[in-house]
């Protein structure tokens, strides 16, 4: 088209205008553009018309619409991509001229009722309901009547009318003996194994004997030592055991939750040297630790002490005791309510109960927190109890510390035990035995105490030693006031001033107010003293007949250094007869005294003062007058005093004197002779002499009886002839 042409067309498009009356064709550089787009009727010739959108999009009414193209004489020479009609009345897409970069339709292969879509320029072009058979006289493509097979080792395969799948057979079973091969639809490959690669790369498989080593394993890790696992180790056996050095060294496990040593080791610090460096647990069961901190209970049957063991503070043994399980807080007040949890027993019973008084004491970084509660409610869960409980005194607003120990003092009237050494029991150091009556924290009744002695009863110093009993039934001994008992409301005493009971009002035997000796319950004696108004003062050794039919024996004797006994006095008691007695068990007992502190002359001496006595010797009795003239005599009265008969020295001369006083028979002896007389021979008497002679007085008249002559009849017989 000419130029000029082209320039009129081009300015009749330009005076077009779009339905809002503006203009509807835009002259540029590239071409004509339409505001609305470009609508064409009938038909649209160019000898060439450059389009310019993206797209191209041909609107008809009933199927009208559509692009005719006009065969080419000759298939015209065009660079880059084109569509055009070919000679031949197809339609070519690509370069003409050219069969290598070109597609060629048809009609028969493109029908009017094929639609060609070409979404833009640079895409792709698809069809639908294609029909393809005219390609199969083409030589680049396969015709359906072909087929394909699966070689050896594969599966599928078959006609190509439809689409086929060529799958790899199901390969045999690979092991150390597989060799590389394929059979079937089956294949096989030899592998490459060592069961010890040492520091090459290698696939792993066990010797012979189903051993693998390995220079390094790791698990979840890079190795850095022989084995090395990320995350957890199970060894899963009826018995497992993990040994290390050597079988016999290691860990075992027969038992869920129960991890064991085995057989004959122990588990140990390095360098660990008995009762000098590290730690040890063996399998019998000992265990040795420099330290230890026990934050709940630490029970033993039997504690030996080897060298030194200290524990801080005051150690007591009490009714029970338990640790906390949980943090507990006291209530800000003496006497509210508050609530710990405690640890049960192993059987998971109880270890407190209602009405118990407990102590928790710990240190803090303010101080000591002492304090006292009383367990009112329990609720026993299966390994602890929660208590409730009022707290009674000491501490508030503390805080002690799950494993802190609770002790249990009971209720009141409970005993314990306490060894103190910094004043929470007792002045210190003390060994203390107590009850309590309901309030531990400031009184307790002491039963015993060893050790610092102050605050027992009769001690207001510190005096060491050891105190037994309460109030003043007790006993103690320290080295100042050696051994005290006090018992019967303290009038039992015995101390260092000697032996105090109390004092019998009568001079009857009591054995609560006497030493005495006793076989089991039977009193077989004692020593008591007396205050009476008559007989006033005394003291009494005193012994008691185990039956009516036994003897009753009060002994006092002596023994040398030898232990051999030199005398014995004995006073002896039956049912019906009393009887003392002196003996020795030698020839060495010279007597007894009487009256006198003097050591005897002879067996018995008797004395009223240093010269008148009564001596009892081997010779006989003597009695012996005082020097002063009074004549020695012994007495015979009634129960009233009244003498009846005497016998003594008759006036002061040689003789005897028997009968009352207004009768007396006297016997007196004279030279070579012996009188007899009463009344002083005033009525009478009667007078032996050496010549063989009875003179009798009679009536103040003098008889004597001389040796008559011989009788009759001469058998020498006497006859007594008085003479005037």
């Amino acid at each position: 088209m000419e130029p000029k042409v082209r320039a009129h067309i081009i300015q009749a498009f330009t005076a077009f205008k779009s339905a809002d009356g503006t203009s509807g064709v835009t002259n540029t550089t590239g071409g004509l553009l339409f505001k609305d787009g470009l609508y064409v009727g009938g038909n649209m010739s160019a000898e060439s018309t450059g389009i310019a959108p993206d797209s191209v999009t041909i609107n008809g009414t009933g199927g009208d619409g559509y692009v005719l193209f006009s065969a080419q004489s000759a298939n015209p020479v065009l660079g880059g991509a084109h569509i055009y009609a070919t000679s031949g009345g197809r339609i070519a897409f690509g370069h003409s001229g050219s069969t290598a970069y070109n597609i060629v339709l048809g009609n028969d292969l493109l029908t009017a009722e094929r639609t060609l879509n070409a979404p833009n320029k640079n895409g792709t072009i698809a069809t639908t309901g294609d029909n393809v058979s005219q390609f199969v006289n083409d030589a680049g493509y396969v015709v359906s009547s072909r087929t394909i097979s699966a070689g050896v080792g594969l599966a599928g395969g078959g006609s190509l009318a439809a689409d086929r799948t060529i799958s790899m057979g199901t390969p045999s079973e690979v092991n150390l003996s597989s060799v590389s091969g394929a059979t079937g639809t089956t294949h096989t490959h030899t592998i490459a194994t060592s069961s010890n690669p040492g520091a090459a790369a290698s696939i792993l498989a066990t010797d012979g004997s189903g051993f693998l080593r390995l220079n390094r394993l790791g698990i979840g890790a890079s190795p850095t030592q022989p084995l090395q696992v990320a995350g957890n180790i199970f060894v899963d056996a009826a018995t497992a055991n993990l040994y290390m050095k050597d079988t016999s060294t290691g860990l075992q496990s027969s038992t869920s939750g129960i991890l064991t040593l085995q057989t004959g080791n122990s588990l140990r610090s390095p360098a660990f040297t008995s009762g000098v460096n590290g730690w040890d647990i063996s399998a019998p069961g000992r265990a040795e630790f420099l330290d230890g901190i026990f934050r709940g209970e630490l029970r033993s049957s039997v504690f030996r002490v080897n060298e030194v063991t200290a524990t801080a503070g005051t150690f007591i043994v009490a009714k029970s005791a338990a640790v906390l399980t949980a943090d507990t807080t006291t209530p800000a007040t003496v006497g509210s309510s508050f609530n710990f949890t405690a640890k049960n027993s192993d059987g998971g019973v109880s270890l407190f109960a209602a009405g118990d008084l407990v102590q928790f004491k710990t240190e803090t970084p303010t101080g000591i927190a002492n304090s006292w509660a009383r367990v009112d409610f329990m609720n026993n869960t299966g390994a602890q109890t929660e208590y409730n409980a009022a707290l009674m005194h000491g501490s508030t607003n503390a805080t002690f510390k799950s494993g802190t120990g609770v002790v249990d003092y009971g209720p009141a009237g409970s005993a314990f035990i306490s060894l103190s050494a910094d004043g929470t029991i007792g002045s210190t150091p003390n060994l203390t035995m107590a009850t309590h009556s309901g309030t531990p924290w400031t009184s307790q009744t002491i039963l015993a105490r060893l050790g610092n002695l102050n605050g027992f009863p009769g001690y207001a110093t510190n005096v060491y030693g050891l105190g037994v009993g309460s109030g003043t039934e007790y006993f103690t001994i320290d080295p100042t006031n050696g051994l005290v008992i006090s018992a019967a409301g303290g009038s039992v005493k015995l101390d260092i001033s000697g032996l105090s009971l109390p004092v019998e009002t009568t001079d009857l035997f009591t054995p609560s107010k006497a030493v005495t000796w006793r076989s089991g319950a039977t009193v077989l004696g004692g020593i008591y003293a007396f205050a009476t108004t008559a007989p006033s003062n005394g003291t009494t050794m005193t012994s008691r007949m185990s039956s009516s039919s036994a003897i009753a024996f009060t002994r006092l004797e002596t023994e040398n250094e030898s232990g051999t006994r030199k005398a014995l006095l004995a006073l002896r008691t039956t049912s019906s007869n009393s009887w003392a007695s002196l003996s020795a068990a030698s020839a060495s007992l010279i007597g007894l005294t009487i009256g006198s502190g003097n050591q005897p002359e002879h067996m018995l001496d008797v004395h009223g003062d240093v010269s008148c006595r009564i001596t009892v010797n081997d010779q006989g009795y003597i009695l012996r007058g005082a020097t002063t003239g009074v004549s020695p005599v012994f007495k015979f009265a009634t129960s009233a005093g009244t003498v009846k008969s005497r016998v003594g020295i008759a006036g002061g001369t040689n003789g005897l004197v028997t009968g009352a006083a207004a009768s007396d028979l006297v016997i007196r002896s004279e030279a070579n002779a012996i009188w007899f007389t009463v009344d002083g021979g005033v009525s009478g008497a009667m007078k032996l002499t050496s010549a063989n002679q009875v003179q009798v007085r009679i009536g103040g008249v003098l008889k004597t009886i001389e040796e008559g002559a011989a009788d009759s009849g001469g058998a020498g017989k006497r006859m007594l002839v008085v003479v005037n």
